[in-house]
């Protein structure tokens, strides 16, 4: 998962990582370790499910936002 993007998208809902933890199903440390690198190992599921939170297809998270 691209970091950045992730960061772009929770930011542009509003939502802090304690709020993406709860949607997604796992706890705030996990999200805060996603986010601490450029790209982030996340299982299968837990990608599908912040996907799903943001309804965003994954292809998304997975890379850059344009300018980025």
């Amino acid at each position: 998962m691209y970091t950045a993007t992730v960061k772009s998208v929770i930011k542009a809902k509003g939502w802090s990582q304690s709020e993406l933890a709860r949607r997604v199903g796992v706890s705030r440390q996990a999200v805060s370790l996603w986010l601490a690198s450029g790209q982030a190992v996340v299982r299968g599921d837990h990608l599908m499910r912040v996907s799903e939170a943001r309804g965003l297809p994954a292809e998304t998270l997975m890379r850059p936002l344009p300018g980025f």
